[in-house]
């Protein structure tokens, strides 16, 4: 595989490690470019999640456009999340819509065809039909408390498969990645509830909701963060 890649393309375009080092470092692209059945499913899991929470936040946004902060998390920041995870699914060529065949492959034009609710993972389906946009449709504060529920799931599966990187960087750096991204989000949620009138935010959603900064401490409920979602403002930019 190392052999061909961008030296298809010319000689012009063959580089070797030594002249672009990969951030992960050179003695780890050989071992990492293989997979166990179980981080095939979890970047296949983690493709439908990502792009469950982006197909939700959007929906939400065009539900109550007031609520920018959807539209920057969803349009942005999730566009983002799907984007590292399909990196992957790129690199090891896997189909996520049938990524326990080893013989099929990733598509990419496959993937831009699926519309908001279609996943590789048929639970995601259920959840963001079922549960999440009939949720949302109860009001704005109910789809508030959605970035809450959405964001402590996620963390708790990436933390689950990190569990399973077994030394691949490319996983574990990955997956990192999202993690801090979505408790950043996670904080953001939650100080837009209080600022809507909801005084204990993540919490009202129940205690498998309320999060901690020592548990949570990427991004932060510091006091950036609090002072943003304090003013005096029903604007959520």
């Amino acid at each position: 595989m190392w052999s061909e890649g961008c030296c298809k393309a010319g000689n012009g375009y063959c580089k070797t490690p030594a002249e672009y080092p990969i951030a992960y470092g050179i003695d780890h692209i050989d071992k990492d470019l293989t997979l166990t059945d179980s981080q095939r499913h979890a970047l296949a899991h983690m493709w439908s999640e990502e792009k469950m929470a982006h197909d939700a936040f959007e929906a939400v946004y065009g539900l109550y456009p007031h609520l920018r902060l959807f539209y920057n998390i969803g349009h942005w920041s999730e566009v983002q999340h799907m984007t590292a995870v399909e990196e992957l699914v790129a690199l090891y060529n896997i189909d996520v819509n049938d990524y326990s065949n080893k013989d099929a492959h990733y598509k990419p034009t496959e993937l831009r065809a699926m519309g908001a609710g279609d996943y590789a993972i048929s639970d995601f389906e259920t959840r963001y039909k079922d549960t999440l946009i009939p949720y949302a449709k109860q009001g704005d504060i109910q789809a508030l408390k959605i970035g809450c529920m959405v964001e402590v799931q996620d963390i708790r599966d990436l933390t689950g498969f990190l569990g399973q990187v077994d030394g691949n960087k490319y996983l574990e750096k990955t997956f990192k990645y999202l993690v801090a991204g979505s408790q950043s989000h996670y904080w953001a949620y939650h100080y837009a509830l209080i600022q809507n009138g909801v005084a204990n935010g993540c919490c009202s959603v129940g205690a498998d909701y309320c999060k901690t900064p020592e548990e949570f401490p990427s991004g932060s409920g510091d006091g950036l963060l609090a002072a943003l979602w304090n003013q005096k403002t029903r604007c959520l930019a």
